[in-house]
């Protein structure tokens, strides 16, 4: 299981210093997210991008399991890729090693939107209060498009997130199980035999 490392935190400029310790508080009394925290994440994604990757040091890149299995697990996607005959029989085996191939091929080449760098800004108050902006990074085309994903304690809360949210950690990537993927997987609807109408 990946282990965050928590990152030193960065000097923000001055005027988000009001979002930046609303956004801390929210961590500490459950409150709910200030109004200036989508300016300060709108100045990390163009002014502050610098900042935003030198949080990126020892962290990971995640699998977006949930939407990526749309257009993965599924038995139509199974037949078409292996040349199966609608005859034959798909067997829960078959389906869980289709996936595991699949989910190592998408490590191995780690495309930018389906597998996000993970980053965890980390923010401090005058009081040592700290907490944890969080997002993906996901690559299109020539464009890095980051997804926030909230104020969160610490990297260790962030990650929890990304884990129930359905992101799968490349560094975790060979201990899925069989039981979590065919929860996600699309199966074939059996065909019912039509009836035959009575003779008159």
């Amino acid at each position: 299981m990946t282990v965050p490392i928590a990152p030193i935190p960065s000097e923000l400029p001055k005027r988000f210093w009001k979002a930046r310790d609303a956004a801390i508080e929210q961590v500490l009394s459950n409150s709910g997210l200030p109004a200036g925290l989508a300016d300060l994440q709108e100045w990390l994604a163009t002014d502050g991008w610098d900042d935003l990757l030198a949080a990126w040091i020892n962290e990971d890149v995640a699998l977006n399991l949930k939407q990526w299995v749309t257009y993965k697990f599924s038995d139509s996607t199974l037949r078409d890729t292996d040349g199966l005959d609608e005859a034959e029989a798909i067997t829960d085996r078959m389906r869980v090693d289709f996936a595991r191939a699949a989910i190592s091929y998408a490590v191995e080449n780690s495309e930018g939107d389906d597998s996000p760098s993970v980053h965890s800004f980390p923010i401090e108050r005058e009081d040592g209060a700290r907490a944890i902006l969080g997002c993906t990074v996901e690559i299109r085309g020539h464009d890095h498009i980051p997804q926030w994903h909230g104020v969160f304690a610490d990297k260790d809360a962030f990650y929890r997130h990304l884990r129930s949210a359905g992101f799968l950690f490349h560094s975790e990537a060979n201990a899925i199980g069989g039981a979590e993927i065919l929860a996600l997987w699309d199966f074939e609807k059996k065909k019912t035999p039509k009836r035959k109408k009575p003779s008159p």
